[in-house]
């Protein structure tokens, strides 16, 4: 379990974050099991999505918490995990 991850911590915002601290917290405390059926919920919604353009822009929005989570999403949509150039 990574550091941190076995209690409840109240995160104070700073202005150097980013709006994706919460996720990418919750991503990497929760464990693989979790994690697995997080993927399958999300790639599942999102296969379900008649536009193309949210699909294949999905994994590159997840990659902010993520890129694990982005590139499994990415994978279970058939899409690659796009990292947006800043």
């Amino acid at each position: 379990m990574p550091v941190g991850c076995d209690r409840i911590v109240r995160l104070r915002q700073h202005a150097e974050d980013s709006g994706s601290v919460q996720a990418t917290a919750f991503w990497r405390c929760s464990p693989s099991d979790a994690q697995d059926r997080l993927v399958a919920n999300i790639g599942g919604h999102l296969g379900e999505v008649d536009e193309d353009g949210v699909r294949e822009r999905s994994p590159a929005y997840l990659s902010a918490a993520s890129s694990e989570l982005a590139d499994r999403v990415g994978e279970k949509l058939g899409a690659a995990a796009e990292v947006p150039a800043e």
